[in-house]
This record gives C-alpha cells, structure tokens and sequence, in this order.
C-alpha cells in the first residue's frame, strides 16, 4: 500500500477507496488568516448603495431549466461516492416505459467489492423511474449490462480512474448509446495505469496554478 513520504514535508495519508474517512478541519495559518482577510470586500463609500447579490430563486430557476432538459438525454452518466469509494454509473436509453440499459465502472470490480448486477439494475431502474416517468412503475425497468474497465493496483487512484472512465464514455458517446442489454462490454484497454499517474500529476499541477491564481 502507498506510505507516506517521511521527514517533515510528509503528505497525509491517502483515504483509502472503500474506506470511511473522517473530516478534518485543521486551524487556518497566519497566511491563510492574512489572505482571507484581503479577500473580505470592503464597505461602500458613503452615500454608496451596495448592490443586492444574485436572487437564490434566479439560480433555482437556472438549475431547474437545465435539470428539466436531462429526460430527453439518451445517456446519463452519474458519479456514485460510496464508502469513499468513486465509481460511474451509466444508463442508456432512458424512456418511459423505459427498458434501460445499466452498467457500472468500477475500478476495483475485481477486488469483489462491486455491487452485483441485480443490485445495479433495481438502482438505475429506480432513478429512471423517479427523473423520467410521471406514473409509479411496478416492475424493473433496467437490464445491467457488464463494464469490464482498467482495474487500479493500489487504493488511492478510484477518483482518477472515475474521471478517466468519464472522458472516455463522452469520446465514445455514438458506441455508448448502442450498447444494450443484458451482456457485457469490454473496455479494459482504454488506458493504462502509467495514463491515470500522468493524469493525477496533471491534476495536480492544475490544483496548484488554480490556488495561485486565487490568490493573486
């Protein structure tokens, strides 16, 4: 398992996938504390009148017309976190009365810690349900279909390897739609492990010039 490096600049140890974390929060730095207290807005010149900040009913309204437009989408890809533990479930061919198709990419499948596909398809079958039909349905409306996805060696890298996974569904889209079930589909080659540490190099370079930025 992956250890921490020693000496003082020591990272904290990676939550490892399919364990319970628990919430820490550390007491800010006098930088930090200094930082902030520039970025607190200053009070309005005198006879100034601030102006109001953005209607939460505006942003509802904003998201909910986005929200309204998902049923029509033949796919849907939604990021499950459970136990700390990233993985992708997609639905194709979501309709009412809907006969889905479910499959789920998890990255430690082969660990036997992913959930069957009886369990799959009642889950997906009970989204589609609630998002897509306006009538209850009593019988299962999704069939799971079988993802074989890049396995990760170690257990740190499910985020990564959850957002590899993602840019490769939205890349095949047109082979994403066509699949149908019950079966399997084999995706095993769609990149290596030396892929996910170069994207979790590159996300962390771009965490860092982001920060920077923030604070400038």
């Amino acid at each position: 398992m992956w250890q921490p490096r020693a000496g003082p600049q020591a990272r904290k140890p990676l939550v490892p996938c399919g364990k319970q974390s628990q919430p820490e929060e550390p007491a800010p730095t006098p930088q930090e504390s200094a930082v902030a207290a520039k970025r607190r807005p200053s009070p309005p010149p005198p006879g100034v009148t601030p102006s109001a900040p953005p209607s939460r009913s505006n942003t509802s309204s904003s998201f909910r017309a986005s929200f309204d437009d998902v049923p029509s989408r033949p796919v849907w890809i939604i990021p499950i976190h459970e136990q700390s533990h990233w993985q992708i479930l997609v639905i194709v061919n979501t309709t009412c009365p809907p006969r889905s198709t479910a499959m789920l990419l998890d990255s430690m499948a082969a660990r036997g810690q992913s959930r069957n596909a009886k369990s799959i398809a009642a889950f997906a079958s009970a989204v589609v349900v609630r998002v897509v039909c306006a009538e209850p349905v009593s019988t299962p409306v999704a069939i799971a279909t079988v993802a074989l996805v890049p396995q990760q060696p170690n257990d740190y890298d499910c985020g990564v390897y959850a957002l590899l996974n993602i840019m490769h569904l939205v890349h095949d889209y047109d082979s994403i739609v066509a699949v149908q079930g019950p079966g399997q589909v084999d995706w095993r080659a769609w990149y290596t492990q030396e892929a996910v540490s170069q994207h979790r190099r590159d996300l962390l370079q771009q965490l860092h010039e982001l920060k920077d930025l923030h604070q400038q």
